[in-house]
């Protein structure tokens, strides 16, 4: 198991991957260039003049070296995260990587999951009971408001609406 630490995460999510790296072998890995070597080599803030290219850096690549010679690959997606999730199959195959992708609660509703999390007292990020129930990185997501959807919150203002990890 493993983190993606994009260096931009907010500190209720560092303190939540702390709370399970006490409890599971969980690795952390890393984009190839610190923040501020991004910043120096594609400018400040490159999140929000291109999104897409702070994703490839910062997610994209470190997941692909992670997985880099497995077979498959498991993942915590879910059909009703997004109206781009809705076809995912439980066990599929990852065009772009080689690989099987492995989605086991594709399938879950929110009230599967808050209800393993409750029977199995899953420690849950705190920002979900602050308006967040889609998290990614600090500058680009932000609370969602009552009546908006879940994932209004990621990318906000822009058309932008999957990191590339699953596309």
């Amino acid at each position: 198991m493993f983190f993606l630490d994009t260096g931009f995460h907010f500190d209720e999510t560092l303190r939540t991957r702390d709370h399970y790296a006490g409890r599971v072998r969980l690795r952390t890995v890393l984009p190839l260039l610190t923040v501020e070597e991004q910043a120096s080599a594609h400018g400040e803030r490159l999140y929000e003049r291109d999104p897409d290219g702070c994703c490839a850096i910062r997610k994209v690549e470190p997941l692909n070296r992670a997985i880099a010679g497995r077979s498959a690959w498991i993942t915590g997606m879910r059909r009703v995260d997004a109206p781009t999730r809705t076809d995912i199959d439980l066990v599929g195959w990852d065009e772009r990587r080689g690989m099987v992708k492995v989605n086991p609660i594709a399938a879950w509703s929110d009230d599967d999951v808050d209800r393993f999390a409750f029977e199995e007292d899953v420690f849950l990020n705190p920002l979900r009971e602050r308006g967040y129930p889609s998290i990614g990185c600090a500058p680009c997501t932000r609370a969602v408001a009552a009546g908006e959807d879940p994932r209004a919150g990621r990318w906000a203002g822009t058309s932008k609406t999957e990191c590339g990890l699953h596309t």
